[in-house]
């Protein structure tokens, strides 16, 4: 199960050139059960995570007629996970007997990165367009987690995890776009 909700505005500082930011904030939960060929559950996980992201931009729209706009687009990227919860049970493949238990503390996660991208509007009305964009974007994620296992026979162990991957992936969105109208000098 995810729940996302997005909010985006701008602002035009000139005809062909706009401001503006997106706001998302989401809530994702899973429950995942694996069991082998004979029908034995050997794990099983449940995860829950929150997430807020921030996305200044800046769009300079070319010159086209009043019907259809190409744009480029730089956009910042901002994104924080406050919330984590994951739990994970392992099972004897055999007997199904619950083996030992995982649970995560202290999960933090921070995504910072860039997004150069190109788009086009096409307008059906002043206010209404079909929006469509093509960007790449380059990330620096920092995460760290404290993992404790506890065995159901033995001693209760913990590790930590930390990562600073550089990622870049290839992003692509189609919607529409309404325009609220301002009042002219």
């Amino acid at each position: 199960f995810k729940l996302s909700i997005e909010f985006a505005s701008g602002y035009f500082l000139h005809p062909d050139v706009a401001v503006g930011t997106r706001l998302n904030t989401f809530l994702a939960l899973d429950n995942i059960t694996s069991k082998n060929s004979n029908g034995v559950k050997v794990n099983d996980t449940k995860s829950g995570q929150m997430g807020i992201l921030l996305a200044p931009f800046i769009r300079y729209y070319f010159k086209q007629n009043a019907k259809s706009r190409f744009y480029g687009q730089l956009a910042g990227y901002f994104s924080t996970t406050p919330f984590y919860n994951f739990t994970a049970n392992a099972y004897n493949s055999t007997t199904g007997a619950l083996v030992s238990t995982t649970k995560t503390d202290n999960f933090k996660s921070n995504r910072t990165g860039v997004t150069p991208s190109l788009g086009w509007n096409c307008f059906f009305s002043p206010h209404t367009a079909l929006h469509l964009n093509l960007g790449y974007s380059f990330y620096n994620n920092k995460s760290s987690a404290k993992f404790t296992t506890t065995p159901v026979n033995g001693q209760q162990y913990s590790s930590t995890s930390t990562s600073n991957p550089k990622t870049s992936e290839l992003n692509w969105n189609i919607g529409f776009m309404f325009l609220l109208p301002n009042k002219k000098n």
